[in-house]
């Protein structure tokens, strides 16, 4: 999707969009687009057995975006082996969960009780997974940024 939209030019007015402050939004692959990375099964769609990859997006958000953290096999594993081989800080979303970003502010929704978001990193080569509160008010982003 990215090799794509970057041919087509579609990469440039999402910038724009972005910068004007249009509404932006996604799931799965549409919402790995807006970081700098993220953690894709786009080979698997030509070979079910191809592993996980890290693939760059559009970079408006410094961080590595995991979908459908729990809930498809490999995931876990694939961005704790990710993140052990680049640092760096990575968001993880269970389906059902959202992450909404307004401005500088931050904050989870889902639509299922038992959906989660995680603020993933290694510190001291220890893999951590510290789940992100789900709460009605806005977070600064920047507490993304600052590893546990």
């Amino acid at each position: 999707m990215m090799r794509i939209w970057r041919k087509q030019g579609v990469d440039k007015i999402l910038q724009l969009a972005y910068k004007k402050g249009i509404v932006l939004a996604g799931l799965s692959a549409g919402v790995i687009c807006w970081f700098r990375y993220g953690n894709s099964d786009s080979r698997k769609f030509k070979n079910p057995t191809a592993p996980l990859i890290k693939v760059k997006g559009l970079d408006l958000y410094p961080l590595l975006l995991c979908p459908h953290y729990h809930q498809e096999k490999g995931r876990v594993k694939s961005l704790q082996q990710m993140m052990k081989k680049t640092g760096g800080m990575a968001i993880a979303l269970d389906n059902c969960s959202a992450l909404e970003i307004v401005g500088g502010t931050y904050r989870i929704l889902t639509s299922h009780r038992k959906s989660k978001a995680y603020k993933v990193y290694w510190k001291k080569s220890i893999y951590h997974q510290d789940e992100i509160p789900i709460k009605k008010d806005f977070s600064m982003v920047s507490t993304f940024l600052a590893k546990g």
